[in-house]
């Protein structure tokens, strides 16, 4: 596994970028169908 030196870098980025994407997405529809999110993901930001 030579490629071993980058992976956790790329990977990284790739799971925070998506997990930020995911978030945010998941709070507009949350927030457009009227459900219950946890006031959490306004002090995360």
């Amino acid at each position: 596994m030579a490629t071993s030196r980058r992976s956790p870098t790329i990977a990284g980025i790739i799971v925070v970028a998506g997990a930020a994407v995911a978030v945010a997405v998941l709070w507009k529809m949350g927030k457009l169908k009227g459900l219950r999110l946890p006031k959490r993901t306004k002090s995360d930001t």
